[in-house]
């Protein structure tokens, strides 16, 4: 649950650029004349303000004076003087005027073609205006407007939280989000028909989708860690609690000793170097319901991300993955079940599992949807786990094992940054 945040939009205006005025003055006096004369010499003071910042005196000015003294001999001519005073005050800024206007006064080069002719004059007006900002934050300078979507995906609500510069914009992010996550549902829900995952057939190496892979990859290596506490391949007896919400009725002892014959992570074997999937032995299903929703947000923010939508957070259930933070904001406020107080988060995922929400009464005991891979039973210890990590993709799936584990409150699993 988010908190903080309500599902109307407002609207902040961005800071206005700084205007600046810019000119150039120049009053030069030349007496150039470079015909059969001797040493060439220019004589004259030049004066050049250079910066000068105070509080208290945001445009004062501090003069150097510079005489410069050139040997320019111009093929035996006569001598050239060259006097004109240079100034050009530079910009002086403070905090307490954002607006303060910059000047600056330039004196340009002269061109001066020495084959017998006049002085040679050349004035041209400058202009230099400062382009600054003032921005809180340079990420979210254009993220004015929040936005809110929901969709179905997965069997239950996918809604994105956004800030972007328009609707148009805000629209297309969305659409493309849910696209997303619409082509992870039919490459690994087990409830289609058609998917990716319940094409995969035992004894058969099989190629599959990179996202199809990269899942079942960090599965496999979950399972390692947790002992077998996390399994995808717990499909058997997944679905005979799954049956059993349906009709009311627990799975018999024969039932649930025939399911656990066929849960096994060690029975799938994964081939890096050509992308594919070896099921060892028959009768065995892949279950990604504890791990492909967790990786669907991670995904959705990824494609916001790509339309340049960075403050947001994508919920799935109990799953959310979170980019960075509301304008002006330290994080994302969500409120973990269990904590009093909600917290503030971003550019991270967080996870709870238990059965707040899917769960079936029997015979005055309450199962829960999720089920030990070792014994196939639906848990009854009413554990509730939250897991805080970099993706939703180790999330999901650790929130699921500790429950398994009977290790309930808080675990971050986060890396240093």
């Amino acid at each position: 649950m988010i908190r903080g945040e309500g599902l109307s939009s407002s609207k902040t205006k961005p800071s206005s650029p700084m205007n600046v005025d810019a000119f150039i003055t120049k009053s030069t006096k030349l007496s150039h004349p470079c015909v059969g004369r001797g040493p060439v010499q220019d004589k004259g003071p030049r004066q050049r303000p250079i910066n000068s910042k105070s509080t208290s005196t945001p445009k004062q000015e501090e003069t150097i004076n510079v005489t410069t003294k050139l040997s320019h001999p111009c093929e035996g001519r006569g001598p050239v003087q060259r006097e004109g005073p240079r100034q050009r005050p530079i910009s002086s800024r403070t905090t307490s005027n954002p607006k303060q206007e910059e000047t600056i006064n330039v004196t340009t080069k002269l061109s001066h073609p020495c084959e017998g002719r006049g002085p040679v004059q050349k004035e041209v007006p400058r202009q230099r205006p400062n382009n600054s900002k003032t921005t809180p934050n340079p990420k979210q300078e254009e993220a004015i407007t929040k936005f809110t979507y929901t969709e179905i995906k997965m069997g239950g609500e996918f809604r994105l939280t956004f800030y972007a510069p328009s609707q148009p914009q805000a629209d297309l992010a969305a659409k493309a989000a849910y696209a997303e996550i619409e082509r992870l549902e039919q490459i690994m829900s087990d409830y289609r028909p058609t998917s990716e995952i319940r094409q995969l057939k035992p004894n058969i190496k099989t190629r599959i989708s990179d996202p199809l892979f990269e899942v079942i990859s960090a599965a496999q290596q979950i399972s390692q860690q947790t002992d077998g506490a996390f399994d995808i391949t717990a499909g058997p007896a997944v679905k005979l609690w799954r049956n059993a919400r349906n009709t009311g009725r627990l799975p018999g002892p024969i039932e649930v000793r025939q399911a656990l014959k066929f849960v096994d992570y060690r029975q799938i074997q994964l081939d890096q170097i050509e992308n594919s999937i070896l099921i060892s032995k028959p009768g065995f299903a892949i279950d990604l319901g504890g791990i492909a929703k967790g990786y669907a947000c991670d995904a959705a923010l990824d494609v916001l991300k790509q339309n340049q939508i960075t403050c947001a957070i994508v919920q799935a259930g109990g799953d959310i993955t979170i980019a960075d933070p509301p304008p002006n904001q330290a994080g994302w406020q969500v409120q973990i079940p269990g904590d009093p107080n909600p917290q503030l988060f971003s550019n991270c995922a967080i996870s709870t599992s238990g059965d707040t929400e899917q769960f079936i009464e029997l015979n005055g005991i309450r199962y829960s949807h999720i089920v030990d891979p070792k014994t196939g039973i639906g848990l009854t210890n009413r554990v509730m786990s939250t897991v805080i990590a970099d993706r939703g993709l180790l999330s999901d799936p650790f929130a699921t094992a500790l429950c398994v584990q009977g290790k309930g409150g808080i675990t971050d699993l986060r890396k240093p940054k």
